[in-house]
């Protein structure tokens, strides 16, 4: 199994998929709520949720657009990911290798 380290690290030009329900720029109370999440894991959350459901965000986006370290940038969406906020799946290609990951941002936990 491998250390979140590393799966952020491998998946540095996957693409982060929005998954709300509705086309307004609104978040679920609950994730804001949360005193195990710290705060750049909410602005996190809440900057993806500025975009439409369906929208594909980069990590590079993710990177320019908060002006902090990278890593800090990953531990926010390891804590997202910890919580079920952020969902990761795998694409493979026709042969079986690995293309990419997707990684589902859900404005509740599923």
């Amino acid at each position: 199994m491998q250390s979140n380290d590393s799966i952020i690290v491998a998946t540095r030009n996957s693409i982060f998929r929005i998954v709300k329900h509705d086309g307004q720029s609104s978040i679920n109370n609950t994730v804001l709520r949360r005193a195990d999440l710290s705060w750049y894991a909410k602005g996190i959350h809440a900057y993806l949720f500025t975009f439409s459901s369906g929208h594909d965000i980069s990590f590079s986006v993710l990177f320019d657009n908060f002006p902090d370290e990278e890593h800090n940038t990953t531990a926010g969406i390891r804590e997202l990911m910890s919580c079920g906020y952020i969902v990761r799946s795998a694409v493979r290609n026709a042969n079986g290798s690995l293309k990419q990951f997707v990684y589902l941002v859900h404005d509740h936990v599923p």
